[in-house]
């Protein structure tokens, strides 16, 4: 029978025997003692089943998250069909073009979770030999594969790294348009930014009837100069055109992310000009005129008519945050030595600041007979 063997004695040596508890539904690989001289092979039977012979190619064992690994199959092969001996145990494969620095990527769960995204997103359809793949897997686990149909003098280059850059974060969605505020088109750029550092960017693209987008944000560099980009933890803000997007998200390149993209309505602020301080009793009446604006950071000073307000607004730094275009200053007049001023800074949600508003103050002071 070894005529019968894949590659005949290039493989022979790899010969093992599997069983199947459940008709063909799932395998298991046996420890088998295997004597190539007199074509013998034994292993302990599991019980009822299948039992087979089989030829397989075993890669150097994986680790628990990312491994590098070379294509050694003189074939190009399906992505599914290859690694249908760890299904379940990994995440997502990488493959970097170095002709033109870009990464195509595999990932089941786009698949198995938005279908709709699938086409778009896994572009990393078959394995070619020779090149080098990263493949993220959830435990220790060791990839078999079947011996080409045409064998090679011998089996080389069993661990290749090719690839000297961890692959990057996929992060794909909708993006939703806000009527006459974000009005996003198609071919406007979208971008992603890792502490000020520009990682990945690409163009809205028509997709079923809607905007959609898929952008790989790079990794941080292994070797070189560092770009400042991609690490698990570092935080990764959008941008579509000039507009920031609402929703922040943390840089992982395990998987491809489904990240819709929209924005809140934000206007910009303007200057509160119109200013009035009433006396109420011994409490001061602070009104003023609204300015498109979410909030209003209300800061005060005692007896120092020019003070520098601070950057923050809390109670503690003499701050009150408002949304409404009002405040009650509690027992302002109680202390005729205390003379208070005001100013306003007008605020959106998207934090925006107007200039702030001119000072306004109370002044008072005690009478004192016979002066």
């Amino acid at each position: 029978l070894q005529t019968n063997v894949p590659g005949g004695n290039v493989y022979e040596n790899l010969l093992t025997i599997y069983h199947s508890p459940d008709n063909g539904l799932s395998w298991q690989r046996l420890n088998t003692t295997l004597d190539t001289q007199e074509n013998f092979a034994a292993a302990q039977m599991r019980g009822n089943g299948l039992y087979t012979l089989l030829s397989t190619i075993p890669y150097d064992p994986f680790t628990t998250g990312w491994n590098n690994f070379g294509y050694i199959i003189p074939e190009t092969r399906p992505i599914t069909t290859e690694l249908a001996s760890i299904m379940n145990h990994y995440s997502s494969i990488h493959h970097r073009n170095a002709s033109n620095d870009s990464w195509s990527i595999y990932d089941p769960a786009v698949t198995t979770n938005h279908p709709a995204f699938a086409p778009l997103v896994n572009n990393l359809m078959s394995f070619d030999y020779t090149q080098a793949y990263w493949i993220t897997v959830t435990q220790p686990i060791t990839l078999f594969m079947a011996p080409p149909n045409d064998a090679p003098t011998s089996l080389t280059n069993r661990s290749q790294s090719l690839a000297l850059q961890f692959p990057p974060a996929t992060y794909f969605g909708w993006i939703t348009p806000t009527a006459n505020i974000f009005t996003p088109t198609i071919g406007l750029p979208v971008t992603a930014w890792i502490d000020g550092t520009l990682c990945g960017s690409t163009t809205i693209i028509p997709w079923q009837g809607r905007l959609a987008y898929n952008l790989q944000v790079d990794s941080i560099a292994l070797f070189g100069p560092s770009n400042n980009c991609g690490q698990d933890g570092k935080t990764v803000t959008f941008q579509v055109g000039s507009w920031t997007m609402d929703h922040n998200t943390l840089w992982h390149n395990d998987h491809a992310w489904y990240h819709p993209l929209n924005t809140t309505v934000c206007t910009t602020p303007t200057t509160v000009n119109t200013f009035n301080l009433t006396p109420d009793n011994n409490n001061l009446l602070l009104t003023w005129t609204t300015t498109n604006a979410d909030k209003y950071a209300v800061y005060h000073a005692i007896n120092d008519p020019y003070f520098i307000p601070p950057t923050e607004c809390l109670p503690t730094l003499n701050c009150t945050s408002v949304t409404n275009p009002t405040l009650t200053q509690t027992n302002a007049l109680t202390n005729p030595d205390n003379n208070y001023t005001f100013l306003i800074v007008a605020q959106n949600n998207c934090g925006t600041d107007a200039p702030a508003s001119e000072y306004r103050g109370n002044f008072q002071f005690t009478i004192i007979p016979g002066n």
